[in-house]
């Protein structure tokens, strides 16, 4: 028998917290039935205050499906049950377990700093949409300006080359193209533009 835990890969290291991240668990297996299975096999560590799984496309387009989180009451519960039950194959597959990245709002809230977690990520967001909004505002302007003329040229410029591409290398790679005339070495003129 092959041994379970040497073909694990190596997980992140997070600080301690009551709260454990579990991945690759099976997708088959259905919501309430992997709870219940959580919960049966972790509160034998210590008194489990949740367990948390979610299904389908979670924040950010990610994919939450083989992921669940186990909530405890204590740091040393949860310590205890992530030595023992990594490695551990639960519905055909190796369990890895790891401590939360971050602490769960069900135990900010407990200790009285979820009001700050929530303001951190609302600034957060804040700054992610002011800089999208940057972003959509340059490509825009960006779009406008090549919009200058609605017929194609006839020219095509190719910038920031390697030093290695010669003439002859883009001439031998668009000769095979219809409508080719000649390569022209901008290097001198790239400055220009």
């Amino acid at each position: 028998m092959t041994d379970v835990s040497s073909k694990i890969k190596p997980q992140p290291n997070f600080p301690p917290s009551q709260t454990l991240y579990l991945s690759n668990i099976d997708w088959a297996v259905k919501k309430p039935q992997l709870k219940r299975s959580l919960l049966s096999l972790f509160s034998r560590h210590g008194k489990v205050l949740d367990v948390i799984c979610l299904r389908g496309n979670g924040s950010g387009g990610k994919c939450l499906r083989g992921q669940a989180w186990v909530i405890f009451d204590s740091q040393s519960a949860a310590t205890q049950a992530l030595t023992a039950e990594r490695g551990f194959v639960f519905f055909g597959r190796p369990l890895m377990v790891n401590y939360s990245a971050e602490t769960s709002d069900r135990i900010a809230k407990r200790n009285g700093t979820y009001g700050q977690k929530t303001k951190e990520k609302r600034a957060a967001k804040r700054k992610m949409e002011e800089t999208e909004e940057g972003c959509a505002k340059k490509s825009a302007r960006t779009a406008e300006s090549n919009q200058g003329s609605d017929t194609p040229s006839p020219v095509l410029l190719a910038k920031e080359l390697p030093d290695e591409v010669t003439s002859v290398m883009l001439e031998m790679l668009f000769r095979q193209y219809g409508g080719y005339k000649e390569v022209e070495n901008g290097r001198q003129r790239d400055r220009n533009y």
